[in-house]
């Protein structure tokens, strides 16, 4: 496949997520961490697409290699052009997912009841004073408490995910489990781009996403690469930003919380006089 074909499919995504954008700048004002991810999910996807964009020489982008006697072969150029590849689809998807992640953690913060907030906060402590009773050891609470996450951030992110869209059931379009399943397989996925794409996980696992009405597998199979098969491999990753994307516009809009959510990260980029 070459570079343009790449950067005319990647454009869809690009647009998409552009129309994301402009409806939810219309819907709440700036800083806002919902109107903020799609932000930068745009933001990520255009310079992803820029990255295939027809203006790049790959010609000139070969010649440092080319130089080297055992690189100057078109099948080692084209592993060159995956490394190339694969490292914008690494940046693309930490951005997207960090930004989404984020969202989450402030949205649980603002949108769950104390109750679901304390089992979040809770579960390792409850499940530590289950494990000592089954040995017929019992520690003080204070011990228990050290247990106990102090936020909301440091809770697995399919825990927190899950508890929200209980809470949020009858307000979402679809089912909870669909949404599960798509980010289960994300979480692994983005995981295993960490380690090369490796999947190291204590068990197997499959799943097959649809988007565009094209189904993509994946195959996770611990201490191997990730098997992802689609219509056309080199789209997957964009492909899964695309259903993130998605299904974060179904989660903010089943909220019942209309106040404004402040991204912190924007403190990041404030101008001084």
């Amino acid at each position: 496949m070459t570079s343009q074909k790449i950067a005319n499919d990647i454009k869809i995504e690009v647009k998409k997520s552009y129309n994301f954008l402009y409806s939810w700048a219309k819907k709440y004002s700036d800083k806002d961490v919902r109107s903020a991810f799609f932000e930068l999910s745009y933001i990520s996807l255009y310079s992803h697409y820029r990255n295939f964009y027809t203006g790049i020489d790959f010609n000139q982008f070969y010649e440092p290699f080319k130089e080297i006697p055992h690189n100057n072969h078109p099948e080692h150029l084209n592993t060159i052009f995956k490394n190339y590849y694969h490292s914008s689809n690494f940046m693309l998807m930490i951005r997207v997912y960090s930004s989404f992640e984020l969202s989450l953690n402030l949205i649980c913060d603002k949108c769950l009841n104390e109750k679901n907030k304390n089992e979040l906060l809770n579960i390792d402590a409850e499940k530590l004073k289950k494990d000592l009773k089954n040995c017929h050891l019992i520690l003080p609470d204070n011990i228990y408490n050290k247990h106990k996450f102090k936020s909301l951030s440091r809770v697995p992110f399919l825990r927190k995910l899950r508890l929200l869209l209980k809470q949020q059931e009858k307000e979402l379009s679809i089912e909870r489990k669909e949404i599960l399943n798509f980010f289960e397989c994300l979480m692994h996925y983005r995981n295993s781009i960490h380690t090369n794409f490796v999947y190291q996980g204590n068990e197997d696992k499959h799943y097959e996403i649809e988007y565009n009405n094209e189904i993509i597998t994946f195959n996770f199979k611990n201490n191997e690469i990730v098997q992802m098969a689609s219509k056309d491999e080199w789209l997957g990753t964009t492909h899964l930003v695309g259903k993130t994307i998605n299904y974060a516009n179904l989660i903010y809009e089943s909220l019942q919380y209309h106040n404004k959510i402040i991204d912190p990260s924007y403190e990041i980029f404030k101008f001084k006089n």
